[in-house]
């Protein structure tokens, strides 16, 4: 099963990942599509990038994409 980002899910994503790049923003829809529709029990990363069919190089960039962080970790933290 490939999936593909839908016009609802975007709309009402993105106004959440304003402060992200075109490609973060990308990544993160990608990663919200294949979570919401993957019936797998455990979500792995390498699950859901075959779900979305991902070139090797798109997979590493997803990786990246959760791995290295614009924002500070503290700042996450209940005040």
């Amino acid at each position: 099963m490939a999936i593909e980002q839908t016009e609802v899910l975007r709309n009402f994503v993105l106004p959440l990942l304003i402060g992200l790049n075109g490609f973060k923003q990308r990544h993160a829809l990608n990663m919200l599509e294949a979570v919401l529709a993957s019936d797998q029990r455990h979500k792995t990363l390498a699950a859901l990038t075959r779900l979305l069919l991902l070139a090797p190089a798109d997979q590493f960039a997803l990786a990246d994409f959760l791995r290295v962080s614009p924002w500070n970790a503290e700042d996450l933290e209940p005040g």
